[in-house]
C-alpha cells in the first residue's frame, strides 16, 4: 500500500509540469483586485528599505468593495530576518496569498491553493534570492518538489522530490539535475527562517535532509530535503521530545527574566541556553543531550581530525544547543533562538558533517529552531 502510494504521488509530481495552473492565474487576479500589486517598482536589494515598494508607480486598482484588504505585518522587534510581509486573504478570510521582504533584499511569494482547483500543488513558495535567482518549493500533501525558477508551470527545473513520513523525509524522484546547489540550500533555510518565526503550539517548521548526502557544493544532494510548517504530531512523531524541549526553552526564558542574571540580550541568551543544558544534563539520558562540542570533520579543517565529542570551547569544535537521537535513522537538532533569527548554510553544514560524524548510522537530520514563548 505504501508503494502503491508512492508511484501514485510520483506520477502526481510528474505531471504537475504539464498541468494548467489556474489556481495561480486567479490568485494573481485577487493580488490585482485587492490592490496588492506585485510587479509594482521596488527599490533594489543592497540599500535601506531594498526590496521595498516605492511610493510611485503602481498601477494596481484600489481595493474593491468586496475583496478584503491586505494585512501588512511589520518586524517591531528588529530581531527577526525579514522586515515585513503582505498577506492577502480570499473572501472567507483564508489565506490564498503571501510576500515576505527580507532585510537583505529577497523576498519570498507564496501562493495557496484555497478553491481547491485542479493542479498538482497545495501550496508554492517562490524565494527570489538577491542576485535574482528563483527557487520554488512545491508541496502536494507531504510531497515536496523543488524547482530552479518558477515552478511546475513555468519554466522551472526540477531539482528533485521528496515525501514527508513518520521518520522525516524520503525521496522519490531525483533528475539529474546541474547546477549550483549553494542558492538552492540558502533558498530552503530562508523559508525555514521566516517559517519559524510563526511556530505555535500547533505546529512547527522543520529543514530536514538526509544526513551523508548534504554537502552545499556537491550537485548530487537532493534528492530529499525538505523544509516547511508541520502539525502538533507530525513534528512529535519525527523528534518526540520536541515539546519537552519547547517547554525547557519556555522555563528557561522565565527563569531568566524573574531572576533577571543578565545585562545584556547575549547574556539573556547564555542564561537561557545555561538553564536548559543543567536541566537536560541532569537527566542522564546518553540519546538526549544539551550544549555539546562535536569535532569538525576533516572536509571541513583539511585536517584528519578523531571521531569524538570535544570539550566545550575546544577549538575545531562547534556546539549544538540539543540533540535527540530517537532512533530509526532519525536525529533531531533543536537550534535554540533568544536574539536575531536565522539558520545559515555555514551552520547547517557544519551540523550536518559533525552529527553525521558522531553517529554514522544517521540517514537523516531534522532542524527545529526553538523560541521562548
Amino acid at each position: 500500500m505504501f508503494r502503491d502510494s508512492h508511484n501514485l504521488i510520483s506520477v502526481r509530481a510528474l505531471l504537475a509540469g504539464h498541468a494548467l495552473d489556474l489556481a495561480a492565474i486567479r490568485l494573481r487576479l485577487l493580488l490585482r483586485k485587492t490592490g496588492f500589486n506585485p510587479d509594482q517598482p521596488r527599490l533594489p536589494a543592497g540599500q535601506p528599505g531594498g526590496g521595498r515598494w516605492t511610493d510611485g508607480g503602481g498601477d494596481g486598482p484600489a481595493p474593491s468593495a468586496d475583496a478584503l484588504p491586505p494585512q501588512v505585518v511589520h518586524d517591531t522587534s528588529g530581531q527577526e530576518l525579514w522586515d515585513h510581509f503582505v498577506n492577502v486573504y480570499a473572501l472567507d478570510g483564508a489565506l490564498a496569498a503571501q510576500t515576505v521582504f527580507n532585510r537583505d533584499g529577497s523576498t519570498i511569494e507564496s501562493l495557496f491553493n484555497i478553491d481547491g482547483a485542479p493542479v498538482a500543488w497545495d501550496e508554492r513558495h517562490t524565494i527570489v534570492t538577491t542576485d535574482g535567482d528563483r527557487i520554488t518549493f512545491e508541496n502536494a500533501g507531504p510531497v515536496q518538489s523543488i524547482f530552479t525558477g518558477d515552478g511546475s508551470d513555468g519554466a522551472g527545473h526540477l531539482v528533485g522530490t521528496a515525501v514527508w513520513t513518520d521518520d522525516g523525509p524520503q525521496p522519490l524522484l531525483h533528475p539529474a539535475y546541474v547546477g549550483p546547489t549553494a542558492p538552492i540550500v540558502e533558498a530552503a533555510l530562508a523559508l525555514f527562517t521566516f517559517m519559524s518565526s510563526q511556530n505555535d503550539s500547533t505546529g512547527a517548521a522543520v529543514f530536514a535532509f538526509r544526513a551523508n548526502e548534504f554537502r552545499p557544493d556537491d550537485v548530487d544532494t537532493f534528492s530529499a530535503v525538505w523544509v516547511g510548517r508541520l502539525t502538533r504530531d507530525e513534528v512529535n512523531n519525527a523528534c518526540p521530545r520536541h515539546e519537552e524541549v519547547q517547554g525547557l526553552t519556555n522555563e528557561a526564558a522565565d527563569t531568566a527574566r524573574r531572576e533577571r542574571n543578565y545585562w545584556t540580550a547575549s547574556g539573556f541568551g547564555t542564561a537561557v541556553h545555561r538553564y536548559i543544558e543543567q536541566r537536560i544534563r541532569a537527566l542522564l539520558d546518553p540519546n538526549f543531550r544539551s550544549e555539546i562540542s562535536l569535532i569538525k570533520i576533516e572536509e571541513e579543517t583539511g585536517v584528519a581530525l578523531p571521531t569524538r565529542e570535544g570539550r566545550y570551547g575546544e577549538k575545531d569544535t562547534i556546539r549544538i544547543d540539543v540533540l535527540e537521537n530517537p532512533g530509526s535513522g532519525t536525529v533531531c537538532v533543536y537550534d535554540i533562538k533568544t536574539g536575531r533569527r536565522g539558520l545559515g548554510l555555514a551552520r547547517s553544514a557544519e551540523i550536518a558533517g559533525t552529527v553525521y560524524t558522531r553517529y554514522p548510522t544517521t540517514q537523516r537530520i531534522i532542524v527545529i529552531e526553538t523560541r521562548p514563548r
